[in-house]
């Protein structure tokens, strides 16, 4: 069976055996008795085939490169964290080579989604996941063969360039291949690889630097790359998207839909001048002439592209889905959960190899309960959820990550022992946030915007993560000291956090189109 006829909706009879009076007949008895025999389109069954089997184990097969992806992507960008010092000695990289290494893949990533997914709706998503997967592996191989460190900084960006070919199809993928309850099945599996990527980056990246080099942690992706690429081939769809993608309109020769170019350009450069700028405040100075004009070109090109996006035929982002406050207040949140992510982890490996001066696997041990924390925080969050609503648990996931920061920065200095338990403490709070987070955006979207939501949140996941980074690697810099980068990652956890109970709070005034928003 082609993948196209995965999740085709049908009408089943409740008694397959029945004759058709019976049926009828069945059918009357139990309308007069006020049950409902048939379900409405938006739970679709699906058909009783011949052929399910074969059709769920492609499901699941298809599913299976999807979630692969989204982790692999994930876990290189926290893996990479703990071998740092190790990259500095060995290829001569300055604090602020460091900082562009780590940082530059997630800046690529963040900035490229959107393009990604506009690509996709025009070109087929399946072709740019595989070309993604092919530039993320061939990327990996050059960053493991590079000896100076530009040429690193050069390979991670492409690697983020490729990661964003593989993170903007991965929703659209699985519309393709799921429906109903199977699609919300199958985008919490993608939502839970992407969280247990980052959190177990540092044990993994750990443990390979112990038995091996650094160029390792590049390598041990190529083989999985090439697997992923077979595999992937043959059980992803082909078929092209529904209208509604993140690049909407026809194109006018074609069907397909047009691609927003400006958009794509603006999005793309944003964040290239701020992140720059504010990783050479700890050698130029925030008062530094080119400090402010980078940190303020960077603001007037995420200026100009909203209002591009405001004008264009094609918008890559459709602004309507920004006036639903859950959409708002969860994209602030998003962002402030990766700023733990990834400047909490990009701060506490630093301390544990540098301060304390743990081995690497030591190091990637203290980590590793962050991971187990978020699963559990995870389950928990969408526990309360159902009993207090959305809106609460992701502010009290916000509070607790607020907390860890403050934690971390007071106590983290004594013992590596106290470095693990803010890290634990923050990976319940980013398992509040994350997983609900993204529920409640997309819960909260309309059809016809649901692209839009997908993509901005991975945009706001990583771009606001890519900023956090470089602030808390700023931070430690000037005060040449962890406890300076917790401090400013918690007081830009604190600020997304007030946003965002604005919004939830202006959210409990008006209802969204579709539908009731879960909050305090």
């Amino acid at each position: 069976m082609s993948p196209r006829s995965v999740g085709r909706p049908c009408v089943v009879s409740s008694s397959t055996r029945s004759s058709p009076r019976e049926a009828t007949q069945s059918m009357s008895t139990r309308a007069m008795k006020g049950r409902q025999v048939m379900r409405t389109v938006r739970t679709p069954r699906v058909c009783p085939m011949r052929h399910d089997r074969g059709v769920r184990r492609d499901q699941r097969i298809g599913l299976l490169v999807i979630v692969t992806g989204v982790f692999m992507l994930s876990l290189d960008v926290t893996m990479l964290d703990i071998v740092l010092p190790d990259i500095a000695t060995a290829i001569g990289a300055d604090p602020t080579q460091i900082s562009w290494i780590a940082d530059c893949y997630n800046v690529a990533l963040a900035g490229l989604i959107l393009l990604g997914a506009g690509l996709g709706g025009r070109f087929g998503q399946r072709r740019i996941y595989l070309i993604g997967l092919v530039i993320f592996g061939a990327a990996g191989l050059a960053a493991a063969l590079v000896s100076d460190p530009v040429a690193l900084i050069a390979a991670r960006t492409v690697m983020g360039i490729g990661a964003a070919g593989l993170a903007a199809p991965a929703v659209a993928l699985t519309g393709l291949m799921f429906t109903g309850g199977q699609r919300t099945r199958a985008l919490a599996a993608w939502a839970a690889a992407s969280g247990l990527g980052l959190g177990v980056g540092p044990i993994v990246g750990g443990l390979v630097i112990s038995v091996a080099s650094w160029r390792w942690i590049f390598l041990i992706l190529v083989p999985f790359v090439a697997v992923m690429y077979v595999v992937g081939r043959a059980s992803l769809p082909a078929g092209m998207p529904d209208r509604g993608g993140l690049a909407v309109p026809p194109g006018p020769t074609d069907d397909r839909p047009s691609l927003d170019m400006g958009g794509a350009v603006l999005s793309a450069l944003a964040l290239i001048p701020l992140v720059a700028a504010l990783l050479q405040v700890p050698e130029l100075g925030w008062t530094n002439p080119w400090v402010l004009t980078g940190i303020a070109a960077g603001l007037i090109l995420l200026t100009a592209f909203a209002v591009w996006e405001t004008r264009a035929r094609a918008p890559m982002i459709d602004v309507r889905v920004l006036r639903i406050p859950a959409v708002s207040a969860t994209a602030l949140a998003l962002a402030a959960s990766y700023v733990g992510f990834l400047g909490l982890q990009f701060l506490g490996a630093i301390q544990l190899r540098g301060d304390f001066d743990l081995d690497p696997v030591l190091a990637g041990l203290v980590l590793t309960p962050w991971a187990i924390l978020y699963w559990i925080g995870a389950r928990v969050g969408a526990s309360l959820s159902v009993r207090v609503g959305a809106g609460t648990v992701i502010l009290s996931g916000l509070a607790i990550l607020t907390v860890s920061c403050g934690a971390l920065a007071l106590v983290s200095t004594a013992s590596p022992v106290w470095v693990g338990v803010g890290m634990s403490l923050a990976g319940i709070g980013c398992g509040f946030i994350t997983p609900v987070g993204v529920s409640l955006m997309l819960s909260s979207t309309p059809d016809s915007l649901l692209p839009t939501s997908s993509g901005l949140s991975m945009v706001v996941r990583y771009g606001g993560g890519a900023v956090g980074l470089a602030i808390c690697a700023s931070a430690v810099a000037v005060g040449m000291s962890a406890p300076w980068g917790y401090l400013a990652a918690g007081a830009l956890v604190l600020v997304l956090g007030i946003g965002t109970a604005a919004f939830l709070r202006r959210g409990t005034a008006s209802t969204t189109p579709s539908g009731q928003l879960s909050g305090p």
